[in-house]
């Protein structure tokens, strides 16, 4: 596999599986052992399993809750207790929650919202 031309990363990954048992069990140059020799003595043991729930991406973000006990994120409207207006918050967002926090505390978790401008009911509050 020296110095392959290959056009498509496609093709460079077909190319490298193809040849896969031979590159994990060639010997190093400067040390003894193989990648292969090497993952099943000191890394395999490291492995840990994957835990049950996926993980989720999240966007954080800061704001300032209104006197309205709103916050505005992307044109939607979540509130929060009254206790925090004027307060500057923390925003966790992923696809289907929006949590506000307040000093590293959850003050308040919603539904996510998509589509016209609204509020969010205040049914949501964390006491």
């Amino acid at each position: 596999m020296t110095n392959p031309w290959l056009e498509y990363l496609q093709d460079l990954n077909q190319k490298i599986f193809e040849n896969l048992e031979e590159i994990n069990t060639t010997e190093f140059q400067k040390r003894p052992g193989s990648r292969k020799k090497v993952f099943e003595e000191e890394e395999k043991s490291y492995l840990q399993q994957l835990p049950q729930t996926r993980f989720k991406l999240a966007e954080w973000r800061t704001a300032k809750v209104q006197l309205n006990y709103y916050n505005q994120v992307e044109r939607m409207y979540y509130s929060v207790p009254y206790d925090y207006v004027r307060e500057n918050v923390d925003i966790r967002l992923t696809t289907d929650l929006i949590e506000v926090y307040f000093k590293e505390v959850r003050i308040a978790s919603h539904k996510r919202l998509y589509g016209e401008i609204g509020p969010c009911p205040r049914t949501h509050w964390l006491r």
